[in-house]
């Protein structure tokens, strides 16, 4: 029986499955047997868990070895859904895809991490925000919010910290910096990345 591994797109908790067939549409069914869970289709997970589809994603089948941008992807999932505990819960995914079996390839990721200023309506101040682009093509994460370039930096280097220490996958990065706004990096920030502009 194929099984395979989907995560959710808002966090990136991951769920095992196994295929069950097609429905009365044509439609691949799969059931969740992640150990301790009550066994149910993804469909009927997605309605208890009040999400819809696009909330899941397919992360591999069970043997298949991962992409390095995939792997990005499910980390970008779990870093900009928990920014306070990030570094942690970077790490618990990591854990938990090799208790479960799984692996990744290494190849080169190219990253591209753009930097704002814009003005909060709610906080009523100043605010940075990035966002994340893989290979150019990929969409990894946006966070927003952040009161100073440090406290930005600190959340970016979280992440790169996850991918190439402790999944081992060698990033190539690039920054690019609000062109109209002069946004003051600490050289020790700039240095993390191979190109500024």
């Amino acid at each position: 029986m194929t099984k395979a591994f989907f995560y959710e797109t808002d966090g990136g908790d991951l769920i095992r499955c196994m295929f069950a067939g097609l429905d009365n549409d044509g439609h691949a069914q799969w059931v969740v047997i992640d150990q301790g869970v009550e066994a149910m289709t993804l469909s009927d997970y997605l309605d208890e868990f009040c999400m819809d589809s696009s909330g899941i994603c397919l992360l591999c089948l069970e043997g298949e070895p991962l992409e390095s941008e995939t792997l990005a992807l499910l980390l970008g999932s779990v870093h900009k859904s928990y920014p306070i505990d990030s570094k942690e819960s970077l790490s618990n995914t990591i854990k938990k895809l090799r208790r479960l079996g799984i692996v990744w390839k290494h190849e080169v990721v190219k990253v591209k991490v753009s930097v704002y200023k814009y003005f909060d309506n709610v906080l009523k101040e100043d605010c940075l925000y990035y966002s994340v682009i893989a290979n150019g093509r990929v969409f990894l994460e946006e966070l927003d919010a952040f009161h100073s370039p440090k406290e930005l930096m600190d959340s970016v280097r979280c992440f790169f910290e996850a991918l190439e220490k402790e999944a081992d996958i060698v990033l190539r990065k690039e920054l690019l910096l609000d062109p109209i706004e002069k946004i003051e990096l600490d050289s020790k920030d700039c240095l993390m990345f191979d190109v500024v502009s």
